[in-house]
């Protein structure tokens, strides 16, 4: 393979992670596929600015423009909205975790056609299930109330008839100071959980 073909190669490569993730910083681009340096990122995406629409952050964020999805087939158009650092929160616990290729990010948790529960994240490492949740700006009230959703699904007990066990409950949060609050929160009510910080997975 010629430079020329290996280059045409990264470039779908980097289209599709943002096809499949939306949104993602010039770091979280260069770590995924392997970019090397800061300057060799920024040259990278700089030759493929006729697909890509960005914006700044703390980071340049990239997503695909009309021509970019067309490269990759994709019929999902995405606009800048107020969910972009809860997105690019969500890309490091992918990248933390590997990027599992069994990553179902807010998919309905339905038993016998009832929603109970739209996790963040459903995904599968070594064909075990997790769940996870992103806490970016969420208030603790409201982290309460999902964490109550989760008991009910876990008293259901369709997970552990089909599966043999509860999935774990993994957060990504800010701080130290909300991790402990969270992890009381599911201490009080016997929902198994590991929690992240944004520091400890970047």
């Amino acid at each position: 393979m010629n430079t020329i073909q290996m280059s045409r190669q990264r470039q779908m490569a980097i289209l599709s992670s943002l096809n499949k993730l939306g949104f993602m910083t010039r770091s979280q681009i260069q770590r995924l596929h392997n970019l090397g340096s800061d300057r060799n990122a920024c040259r990278v995406l700089a030759n493929m600015k006729e697909y890509l629409n960005s914006f700044r952050l703390e980071e340049n964020v990239f997503y695909l423009n009309k021509k970019g999805r067309e490269m990759v087939g994709s019929t999902k158009k995405v606009t800048r909205t107020a969910q972009v650092r809860h997105i690019l929160m969500r890309n490091e616990l992918y990248l933390y975790y590997g990027c599992p290729k069994a990553w179902n990010v807010e998919k309905e948790v339905l038993i016998n056609g009832k929603a109970y529960i739209k996790p963040d994240v459903i995904f599968m490492i070594d064909d075990r299930l997790y769940f996870a949740e992103i806490d970016h700006t969420q208030t603790m009230s409201n982290n309460k109330r999902k964490i109550e959703k989760y008991v009910e699904l876990k008293e259901l007990g369709a997970f552990q008839r089909q599966y043999g066990y509860f999935p774990l409950l993994i957060w990504l949060t800010t701080n130290d100071a909300k991790r402990q609050l969270l992890q009381k929160a599911c201490d009080d009510k016997g929902i198994e959980t590991f929690i992240l910080t944004l520091d400890e997975v970047k």
